[in-house]
Order: structure tokens, then C-alpha cells, then sequence
């Protein structure tokens, strides 16, 4: 059985294969790439990440496509693989103003070799604000409450993920409201990021590891 979009779809882009008692290892997933051109996305997965999913873990799927995920592993001492097809729903964003599409065109100009692999969040804000402070102060994020639309690119502009902004912004909560701002990438491979007056932290399959409320002084 495979879960798509996980964890409430906060990235939807994203899968669980589940090992199904299996006892697996050594195992490295790659999602091919779409068409002749297309950049496959190869990586290992230790036993803590099928342990915290209780299955294997995929990322960088292509929206609104029939994905072809590859997966070795070895199970009893035998080495197998198999390969999975997984369909992931097309892109679903809020549409503000000026828009022309869901989101915006990446066109690379130059791509080095060495780093042909490598994929991009983006941290765009778009639009009017969403709240109604427009024609007065609500103070704290409010008053810069922009839709913010976030997503992941490979080299050759391919989305190969997104967040899902309405699993986070709640206009009825005010520590909910504002931009979503400031992602890293911290060193156990998860993100951390803000969003008005709360801070997160994520795996990239959506998980959620910590959602604070920052101390009432900041703010």
C-alpha cells in the first residue's frame, strides 16, 4: 500500500510505501525523471526514517503525473527492487492578485554539471494581504499577512514540491496569520521556519516535529 501525501498532505508531493512487516534494508528509493529529460532524485534511507514512517519514505514526486519510483533493498540477504507507479494530484495553491499561473515559472539560464542534482526551495510571497488590515492596523503579523507560496524546483524548473499553506494559516488565530519566512535546512535534514508569531519544524514529508508559539515580549 503506498499513503500519498502524508501527514495531512502539508507537502503533497510526497509518499509512504508501506514495508508491510517486512523487514527491509539497505534500501535507496529513486523517483525517475519525467521523460527523455527529466532529472531522477536518488537517495538512501537509513532504518530511523522507515522506522518513524513505518515504511519507505518518498520525496520529489512530479504533480498531476503517473510517477515511476524505483526501490533496492535487501530482505533476508537477497538484494530485490521493484518499481512503483504513484500518481500525485496536480498543484492546489490559493489564488491571489495578479496571478497568471499557480506558480511561478523557473527557467534555468546555466545549470553546472556538479550541480545538476540539487533542488531549490523557493519563498515567494505573493498578492494583496489576506486580512483586513488593510485599511487599518491589527498589529503583530497581521499587518503582513501575504499569501506565501513555497515550493521545491529541480534543476530544470520541474516542481517537485510544495507546502500546503492552508494547514497553516488561520485567520481565526491570530498567532496563525502573517507570512511564512526564514527556512533552513538544520542539520538532522528537517526545516525550520515561521509563520506570525509560531515557529516550526517539519520533515519534508510533513511531518511535524515542533509547532511553538513565540514568548508574548517578541511580539
Amino acid at each position: 500500500m503506498v499513503d500519498v501525501a502524508p501527514y495531512g498532505g502539508v507537502f503533497p508531493l510526497t509518499a509512504i510505501i508501506n514495508k508491510a512487516n517486512h523487514n527491509v534494508q539497505n534500501v535507496k528509493v529513486t523517483v525517475l525523471g519525467k521523460g527523455e529529460k527529466g532529472i531522477p532524485i536518488s537517495y538512501d534511507v537509513g532504518p530511523q526514517a522507515i522506522n518513524t514512517h513505518d515504511g519507505i519514505p518518498v520525496f520529489g514526486l512530479y504533480p498531476d503525473y503517473v510517477n515511476k519510483v524505483k526501490v533496492d533493498w535487501t530482505e533476508e540477504g537477497k538484494k530485490q527492487t521493484y518499481t512503483w507507479s504513484i500518481y500525485a494530484a496536480p498543484v492546489s495553491l490559493p489564488s491571489t492578485t495578479g496571478q497568471t499561473a499557480v506558480l511561478p515559472t523557473v527557467e534555468p539560464v546555466k545549470v553546472d554539471s556538479s550541480l545538476k542534482n540539487r533542488l531549490y526551495l523557493f519563498n515567494h510571497i505573493t498578492g494583496m494581504p489576506r486580512a483586513g488590515h488593510i485599511m487599518h492596523v491589527a498589529g503583530g503579523a497581521a499587518n503582513w499577512d501575504y499569501t506565501g507560496i513555497n515550493w521545491i524546483s529541480d534543476t530544470n524548473g520541474d516542481v517537485r514540491g510544495y507546502m500546503n499553506i492552508d494547514k497553516f494559516r488561520n485567520q481565526d488565530d491570530i498567532t496563525r496569520f502573517g507570512s511564512m519566512m526564514s527556512f533552513h535546512q538544520v542539520n538532522d535534514g528537517n526545516l525550520i521556519f515561521g509563520q506570525g508569531q509560531r515557529y516550526f519544524k517539519y520533515d519534508f514529508l510533513g511531518r511535524v516535529i515542533s509547532d511553538k508559539r513565540l514568548p508574548k515580549r517578541i511580539y
